[in-house]
């Protein structure tokens, strides 16, 4: 009985640790501006023109996903890494 219980209290911890978890901060937030570091295999023109159709799309995870998909995509692209700036540290 007392393990049962120990697993339905690890079980409710689990979801709801889950449910409540929080976005970061970027989430459903405008892409404004991209910044490309290292292309020296790939035009910076052939990199934009895949990221403009998202640019003032609202960020999200699978957005963001799907950006890095289309990039890892394009030959000469070793390495895909994503981070985000709020407004204050890029100045727009």
């Amino acid at each position: 009985m007392k393990k049962r219980f120990i697993a339905i209290l690890l079980i409710l911890i689990s979801v709801s640790s889950f449910i409540f978890a929080e976005d970061p901060w970027w989430v459903g937030k405008k892409i404004s501006s991209f910044e490309i570091n290292g292309t020296v295999a790939v035009s910076q023109s052939e990199l934009n023109d895949i990221l403009y159709p998202y640019k003032a799309k609202n960020a999200s995870n699978s957005v963001v996903s799907e950006m890095a998909y289309k990039l890892s995509a394009v030959e000469g692209v070793a390495s895909v890494s994503t981070s985000a700036k709020s407004s204050a540290e890029t100045g727009d």
